[in-house]
C-alpha cells in the first residue's frame, strides 16, 4: 500500500499540468489497466459527462480514453512477454484485453508487431547476444 501511495503521488506531482478529471483518470487507469475500462464507466466514476471527458482528455493528453487505455495496457504486456511463457491469451486477460485476438490487433496497432513476433525477437537476441 506504500508502494502505491507512493507511485500515485510521483504521478499526480509529474501530472500537475492536467486538470484534476483528467488526472484522476490517468491514474486511475494507471492502476485498474485489467479491469474493465471505457470512457463512458470512466466518466460515471468521476461525475462528468461523456462528452465533457473525451473532450478535456482528448485536448491534454492529446489522445482518446481508449487509446490511452489500450496504451496502458499494451506496456504492462511488454512486461509479461518477455518475462513469462503465460500464452497469449493469458497474457491478454492479464491487462484487461477480454479477447486475445483484438489483444494482437491492438498490440500491433501500437507496436508495430505482434506479441507472438515481439517475444521471438526478445528470444533471438537472448540468444545472440
Amino acid at each position: 500500500m506504500l508502494f502505491t501511495s507512493y507511485c500515485l503521488l510521483v504521478q499526480t506531482y509529474s501530472r500537475e499540468h492536467y486538470s484534476s478529471v483528467v488526472r484522476d483518470v490517468l491514474n486511475f487507469v494507471d492502476f485498474h489497466y485489467m479491469e474493465p475500462l471505457n470512457l463512458e464507466s470512466l466518466a460515471g466514476r468521476y461525475s462528468v459527462n461523456k462528452n465533457y471527458l473525451s473532450t478535456r482528455f482528448h485536448k491534454e493528453v492529446g489522445m482518446t480514453v481508449t487509446d490511452y487505455i489500450n496504451l496502458t495496457r499494451v506496456r504492462r504486456s511488454l512486461k509479461l512477454l518477455s518475462g513469462t511463457t503465460l500464452s497469449m491469451p493469458e497474457i491478454a486477460e492479464r491487462c484487461g484485453f477480454s479477447d486475445a485476438n483484438y489483444f494482437t490487433r491492438t498490440f500491433r496497432k501500437i507496436h508495430g508487431s505482434t506479441p507472438t513476433e515481439y517475444r521471438k525477437s526478445l528470444q533471438k537476441t537472448t540468444k545472440n547476444p
